[in-house]
């Protein structure tokens, strides 16, 4: 800015600041099969709630009106899509006999098109959803809805942009190559993939049982 400033001559020179590169705290959450069952259970569309009027406790059912959560968080968690991403979807972006999903370069944070796959959940929910407008999620801004859904779930300290950490983490888990996860994932550089590396306690005690067998098989008898 201050070059551009220098080049239109608003300025005389550059002036000195001094910028300290304060570390900064990178997420590392991932939701577990366990906490993603608690949500979906809590996308629906009117759920029972418990009151309390002149001392008494009644059960009552109330509009939640989160269904349309459901097929969103699915595809987010699946696909490794970023939230803008599955919001600008558009159904010519989606073709069903390949089972591939086509992400536009113009919806790209990285301003490059990429495939990435479609799994037979998210099939399911994909074909369940109405085809007559030209965006396939048409609820806007999910997130107010998501903590909502977090909250009657009891999870705590998950947010949606969670969700594309998930599934990165889950196929590398899965043992799909890091090269073809960054190229569904549209990661350009393996230091901004590598943030993505982060050991579970699970995947660590496998790396353990892992390591046994190979010793076990190599040593000396």
């Amino acid at each position: 800015m201050f070059k551009e400033f220098l080049k239109r001559k608003w300025i005389d020179e550059v002036p000195g600041i001094e910028i300290v590169n304060a570390a900064e705290v990178e997420r590392d959450r991932v939701m577990s099969f366990e906490e993603e069952t608690l949500l979906l259970n809590n996308c629906v569309e009117v759920e029972t709630i418990e009151k309390v009027r002149n001392g008494k406790r009644y059960k009552t059912t109330i509009e939640a009106k989160r269904a349309h959560l459901k097929p969103l968080i699915i595809t987010l968690v699946d696909t490794a899509m970023r939230l803008n991403e599955v919001l600008t979807l558009t159904w010519e972006n989606i073709d069903i006999e390949k089972r591939t999903i086509s992400v536009p370069f113009y919806n790209s944070k990285t301003e490059r098109s990429r495939k990435t796959p479609i799994t037979k959940r998210v099939m399911k929910e994909l074909s369940q959803l109405a085809s007559e407008t030209e965006l396939v999620f048409k609820s806007g801004n999910p997130s107010r809805a998501f903590r909502t859904a977090c909250k009657r779930a009891g999870i705590n300290d998950l947010n949606i942009h969670d969700l594309r950490h998930t599934a990165i983490t889950r196929m590398i888990r899965a043992g799909i190559p890091h090269t073809e996860v960054m190229k569904i994932s549209g990661h350009t550089t393996m230091k901004t993939f590598m943030r993505y590396l982060n050991l579970l306690d699970e995947t660590i005690q496998e790396n353990a049982n892992q390591l046994d067998d190979f010793v076990h098989r190599n040593q000396l008898k």
